[in-house]
């Protein structure tokens, strides 16, 4: 009897020591501190629960890059990104091109949908030129919007044929016409 008491003595000991260490590291590796121009510092967490309409577009663009640099895509990066696209925030191109690899799996749908949006959305006001890929990926996103419509009056598919219509006009006529 008494060596099953230390037997769980030991245990629940052993058992605590390893949540200590693991929130430890946790706590210690979910931090991608970024400055912000009110000399506060940021952190994924923060703009998590607090969302990213406070902060500036540099802020943005910082937050983003850093969580890439130290390898936090899925603990960082996927939800900041997230929450700049949902909360419709100024999205540095090179994070839209990520964002349409990364969301390129169903279940994340609707933020690949607004990425692609966003980002041809970016190329169609010049932020980067028009290149293959890119029609590549034009033709490819609308034939599936095209596919996948319920009706005509899709929000999804007209929106689409805007910018294929500004962008490629060539492509435009080939599949809305």
């Amino acid at each position: 009897m008494a060596q099953n008491n230390n037997l769980e003595y030991f245990l629940v000991v052993l058992t605590l020591f390893y949540l200590s260490l693991n929130i430890g590291c946790t706590q210690s590796r979910a931090r991608v501190p970024v400055n912000s121009q009110h000399g506060q510092v940021l952190t994924c967490e923060d703009v998590q629960t607090s969302g990213v309409h406070g902060l500036s577009d540099r802020e943005t663009a910082l937050l983003l890059d850093q969580a890439l640099e130290s390898d936090r895509l899925a603990d960082c990066w996927i939800p900041v990104m997230e929450r700049c696209l949902n909360e419709d925030k100024d999205i540095p191109h090179e994070h839209l091109a990520k964002a349409i690899h990364v969301f390129n799996k169903r279940q994340y749908q609707d933020l690949f949908d607004k990425a692609v949006f966003r980002y041809f959305s970016s190329l169609a006001n010049g932020e980067d030129s028009y290149g293959s890929e890119d029609q590549l990926l034009m033709e490819t996103f609308c034939s599936y919007l095209i596919n996948n419509a319920t009706t005509r009056q899709d929000q999804n598919l007209k929106q689409a044929s805007l910018l294929c219509h500004r962008l490629d006009p060539d492509l435009y006529g080939r599949l809305f016409r």
